[in-house]
């Protein structure tokens, strides 16, 4: 088969990669959702197999029957590079708007990156993926895609409308943090109060029963040097104190 040949299938497979993105755009107009991004994924198999077979490394890593392939392995002329290019990147763009109609945020932040992987400043993409931010709470991600939007098209009022509600989320999500920190403050003051131990240092303590004898046996070590009448113990005294730490959970 002949280079033309080989490009002429090349020609062929974008053009019906591009019959199926245009199904699919008629389709989202109806509403088709579905049916939309089945036809975006027809589209992206044929872009997918046209930058694959046309890649000019196909056939590297096989030593020099390698280099005799690849001279037959057909190339992508860069038309047709930049045409695959163009339809992979409105195919992607197109399913994200899919996956934000139809709730699935994580799915349309997956598209737009790939979008944005070769065309790092793609309003669409940045918008949509902005957008699925929002909607999945990652405020920060958000703020960033929409400013970045406005930093490429000062005048976009949709970005500016988006980043309005995302700010306005920021400091919702800040304020409901603030108060979360101060009730947990607040409980834990109040359990350190219910478990500080209370203080009886004016309560008289009666003396036990036998107790005196063990006094006068203190006093006797004490004459001999061994203690100071500040080092009795109280049994009941101390029994009373560890009573006070109770576990109040």
């Amino acid at each position: 088969m002949s280079n033309n040949n080989n490009n002429s299938k090349f020609t062929n497979d974008l053009n019906s990669a591009e019959d199926h993105k245009v199904k699919g755009n008629d389709a989202f107009r109806k509403g088709e959702l579905k049916k939309a991004l089945k036809n975006y994924h027809f589209a992206h198999m044929y872009i997918r197999g046209v930058e694959q077979n046309g890649s000019k490394s196909g056939m590297g890593g096989m030593g020099g029957m390698g280099s005799i392939l690849q001279q037959k392995q057909p190339k992508l002329s860069s038309e047709e590079e930049d045409r695959a290019n163009e339809l992979y990147i409105s195919t992607f763009s197109n399913m994200a708007a899919v996956h934000l109609k139809l709730l699935e945020y994580k799915k349309c932040v997956n598209d737009c990156n790939k979008v944005l992987d070769r065309d790092e400043n793609n309003v669409k993409a940045l918008y949509r993926r902005g957008c699925a931010y929002l909607k999945i709470k990652d405020l920060d991600a958000a703020q960033e895609d929409l400013e970045n939007i406005i930093s490429i098209d000062p005048n976009n009022g949709s970005a500016k409308k988006q980043l309005k509600i995302c700010k306005k989320a920021q400091k919702k999500y800040e304020e409901n943090e603030k108060k979360r920190y101060q009730r947990m403050f607040k409980k834990q003051i109040q359990k350190n109060e219910t478990n500080k131990p209370e203080n009886n240092a004016d309560d008289s303590i009666e003396q036990p029963e036998g107790q005196e004898k063990q006094i006068q046996q203190n006093n006797i070590n004490n004459s001999e040097g061994n203690l100071s009448k500040n080092d009795d113990v109280n049994n009941e005294q101390e029994q009373k104190e560890n009573n006070n730490d109770v576990d109040n959970e």
